[in-house]
């Protein structure tokens, strides 16, 4: 099954962000929403897809934080790990969905950014 990550290709704060999880060495394939012909399959939305980050992992589908955690999970470094574990831990899990929505509701003002969302 698919072990994917889908981000936002015309975002450069996430395009940005998907480099740095292949640098770590995530062990999913990164692939930007847009150049999938088979989001439907995969059982995600466009419009969802321009919104938050997703993980297709097997046949689980993960959003936001917890997408981002998985990835986290996957990598090289063992301190990748380790926070990819301690953003779901439950007493981080509310904090880091908090930050994980501000930073996505923001992501056209942060460096790198060339997002154009008019929010």
């Amino acid at each position: 099954m698919a072990k994917l990550m889908l981000y936002d290709g015309d975002c450069g704060f996430c395009t940005s962000s998907a480099r740095i999880a292949e640098r770590l060495g995530t062990d999913l394939e990164t692939s930007p929403w847009q150049s999938r012909s088979d989001l439907a399959a995969l059982g995600v939305s466009p419009e969802r897809a321009a919104e938050t980050l997703h993980v297709v992992d097997g046949t689980d589908l993960l959003l936001g934080h917890h997408a981002v955690a998985r990835a986290l999970r996957g990598s090289r470094p063992r301190w990748a790990r380790a926070i990819g574990h301690a953003i779901e831990a439950p007493l981080v899990s509310p904090v880091a969905a908090a930050a994980y929505s501000v930073v996505a509701r923001n992501r056209h003002r942060l460096p790198g950014s060339t997002c154009q969302v008019a929010r």
